[in-house]
């Protein structure tokens, strides 16, 4: 034990400590990068396992129904002429929102959303528009940080957007993460109007 020294123990720990400590700092990044193969292997098991779809459901409903209204209804003058628009309105506009949330809320929807800011809507080209910007990404600039402890964002700025596209992630326990939300330039829900 005399060879080991009086510092061996300490250099051990801060060695481990600091190792331990890069990881846990690289597991969202970690992650999004094991979500980017899984689609570019179109492999949606594993996709999945990266995506609190419920969350995300309900982050782009949000953003659907605002779009929506401020489109169809922002218009109106007079306040009982809004309800009146509201009630006709509001189960089309449910329709059409359930209809794009059911097609982008999946592993591929989710890949051409990110990628490209479109929204599916049931069109059978979505894999061939996925491939066409996968090879065309150099406009794309992505940042990524930390907004706290168990919060990360990878922020993408697409040249068709003045706005960029934020994705949220959330800790789900010490090495892995979920997207949770989306957050999209208003350009993008151009699509439905």
């Amino acid at each position: 034990m005399r060879f080991l020294g009086k510092n061996f123990f300490f250099k051990l720990f801060v060695i481990f400590f600091f190792t331990s400590s890069g990881y846990v700092f690289s597991t969202p990044y970690l992650s999004i990068l094991s979500f980017k193969r899984a689609i570019d292997l179109q492999n949606s098991e594993m996709a999945s396992k990266y995506v609190d779809f419920p969350s995300v459901r309900t982050s782009l409903k949000e953003q659907l129904r605002a779009s929506f209204k401020y489109k169809n209804l922002g218009n109106q003058i007079d306040d009982r002429l809004l309800d009146i628009g509201i009630l006709i309105f509001d189960p089309f506009a449910e329709r059409v929102i359930k209809s794009v949330l059911e097609y982008t809320v999946n592993p591929e929807g989710l890949a051409l959303l990110l990628s490209t800011g479109k929204l599916s809507t049931g069109n059978p080209k979505v894999n061939k528009q996925i491939d066409k910007y996968q090879e065309s990404d150099d406009d794309v600039t992505i940042k990524l940080h930390y907004i706290d402890i168990n919060k990360f964002v990878l922020i993408s700025y697409l040249p068709a957007f003045d706005e960029p596209i934020k994705a949220y992630w959330q800790r789900q326990s010490i090495n892995h993460w979920n997207l949770y939300s989306i957050r999209l330039p208003a350009k993008t829900f151009q699509i439905l109007n």
